[in-house]
């Protein structure tokens, strides 16, 4: 009897050291601004992290307007050692430690690693979801295309479709295979579509072709 008592209380020990160190890991959640400290001088960023349906999501923009709202994949959180990818041309994996609203550490790109350090002033702040209009049926479906500039050429794949309760949503993503949420706009053979964690906007006409910017 009194090795199963002394076995038990050594489970509840274990228990108890486990919960422990699961309440010891930091919350990454929310609005972080700061900069990337890169060759070439300081490049500000902002990242946003939240916990959805217990999976933790997060997004990255660039505070000149350029990138905003990306969504970073595969991100991990180990006590309060936190791991995101940026999935993108110029792309990278960041690797930070969180102590109090203060998140330093590295981002490895294809060019080298930079030290970054961001600081935490808020809730995260995640952009509204797009909704559209609905689109005509011929506009539904999976689009691919493949651009090439000099030696390089990424594909990119959209997809477009209508729903039940009279809207449209889209996606449009490259080589790297993250879906970026798209408007979309149709006045009778023009349609609009704009990328606005790009910032980018491209038109299409059934008479001239496509263009964009």
């Amino acid at each position: 009897m009194t090795a199963y008592l002394r076995a038990f209380a050594f489970t509840l020990a274990l228990g108890a050291s486990a919960a422990g160190q699961a309440q010891a890991q930091t919350d990454p959640s929310g609005h972080w601004e700061g900069s990337i400290t890169a060759p070439f001088g300081e490049l500000p960023i902002t990242l946003d992290v939240a916990r959805r349906d217990g999976m933790l999501v997060a997004t990255f923009s660039r505070q000149d307007g350029s990138v905003t709202g990306f969504p970073l994949s595969d991100v991990e959180l180990s006590g309060n050692e936190l791991k995101m990818t940026l999935k993108a041309n110029g792309g990278g994996v960041m690797r930070a430690s969180i102590a109090g609203t203060q998140m330093t550490g590295s981002f490895a790109a294809f060019a080298g690693t930079a030290p970054f350090t961001v600081t935490r002033l808020g809730d995260a702040r995640f952009a509204a979801p797009l909704v559209n209009k609905p689109i005509s049926k011929s506009l539904e479906g999976t689009w691919t295309t493949r651009l090439a500039l000099g030696s390089d050429a990424t594909t990119f794949r959209m997809t477009l479709a209508n729903h039940a309760d009279g809207t449209a949503t889209g996606t449009i993503a490259d080589d790297h295979g993250v879906d970026v949420p798209v408007k979309i706009a149709q006045d009778g053979a023009r349609v609009t579509i704009e990328i606005p964690a790009a910032h980018s906007t491209v038109y299409r006409d059934a008479q001239r072709g496509c263009d964009g910017d």
